[in-house]
């Protein structure tokens, strides 16, 4: 077999690798470099070039420079060196919020979560190191799989993409969930979550897991409610937010009308609630409404709910934090209804 059919095959395998320009490249300046070497023409035959002694033994070691390592062979990846490439501009816009139907998902664990579900990825941005890693490699074969654009940066860049302090060297892009109210309230007894002007992501994220881990059908939100699927709030629902069903900016008159024609209960949570959230009766079709961390419950959601429900503190501690709130009483919820 000839030097450049030798060439040619390894070319050919090497585009598994992602690397295919650099093969290409490589290819013709190998054959320019041998007709320099042995004083041979473009019209010279091959076997004069293959006297010469150089051949395959003293090339191979100059390929092999260019192998990938041994993760990206099973994703076809780009390298990005400027900070400046579109994919990395577009990576800090949906981070922002200005792409409001994508996902900026970051970190090995939601990145894993968001494969395992049915969220469509379109990209993955990760470093070397996360590559080399064993979560890294993990990750990689399973987009792999999924058929998703990869790309490698260096450390910088990725920390002007990341939205942590300690980036973990894997952000994915992707497209939110959609769900229509309907989706919520598709079973017998729903018990629906609705967040009603929650200003902390972390709240927001915090309740979602609840809900699902409670076997709640899903999370409305109200206009002013903090983004369900912002950064700090997916990393707080630990992929939740990307299985449950979550409506967002609804009005809560909407909601409590289609909960009535189920013969349903709208009822919030409140310091001062009238009833203890233990001897509700959460066994019929029911909206739970949290209200904002500092001013409670608004006025349009004391106009829609019939009773609130409070949770027996031991003095002086007069208040729970809004996640840990909803958490108690959905468990509760789910106890009576024989899901704890």
């Amino acid at each position: 077999m000839s030097r450049y059919r030798r060439l040619r095959i390894n070319a050919r395998s090497a585009l598994e690798c992602g690397v295919k320009h650099r093969f290409r490249f490589l290819n013709r300046s190998a054959m320019r470099r041998d007709r320099i070497q042995s004083g041979a023409s473009r019209r010279t035959p091959r076997r004069l070039a293959q006297r010469t002694g150089v051949g395959r033994r003293a090339q191979l070691p100059r390929l092999t420079r260019f192998r990938a390592p041994r993760t990206l062979t099973r994703v076809l990846t780009e390298q990005i060196t400027s900070r400046h490439n579109p994919l990395i501009k577009r990576a800090q816009r949906i981070r922002d919020g200005e792409e409001p139907l994508h996902l900026f998902i970051e970190g090995s664990r939601l990145v894993d979560e968001a494969l395992r579900s049915s969220t469509l990825l379109e990209a993955l941005i990760y470093t070397a190191s996360f590559a080399e890693s064993e979560k890294g490699e993990a990750v990689l074969s399973r987009v792999a799989r999924a058929h998703v654009r990869g790309a490698m940066v260096p450390e910088p860049i990725m920390r002007t993409i990341c939205d942590t302090e300690t980036p973990q060297g894997v952000v994915a892009l992707g497209t939110r969930p959609r769900f229509e109210l309907d989706n919520l309230l598709d079973n017998e007894c729903p018990l629906v979550v609705a967040l009603d002007g929650l200003q902390d992501p972390g709240n927001v994220g915090t309740i979602v897991r609840a809900t699902e881990a409670a076997g709640g059908s899903g999370v409305v939100t109200t206009p002013g409610t903090a983004e369900v699927y912002g950064p700090k709030a997916l990393r707080a629902s630990m992929g939740s937010a990307f299985r449950l069903p979550v409506v967002r900016r609804l009005p809560l008159d909407l909601v409590a009308h289609e909960i009535g024609k189920l013969d349903g209960v709208v009822v919030g949570a409140a310091a001062t609630g009238t009833v203890d959230y233990a001897d509700f009766n959460w066994k019929r079709p029911t909206m739970l409404v949290i209200g904002n961390e500092g001013a409670g419950l608004s006025s349009d959601a004391l106009s829609t709910i019939s009773e609130t429900v409070s949770i027996p503190l031991v003095s002086p501690v007069e208040s729970l934090n809004a996640g840990i709130a909803a958490a108690v009483i959905l468990f509760e919820a789910a106890r009576q209804r024989g899901r704890g």
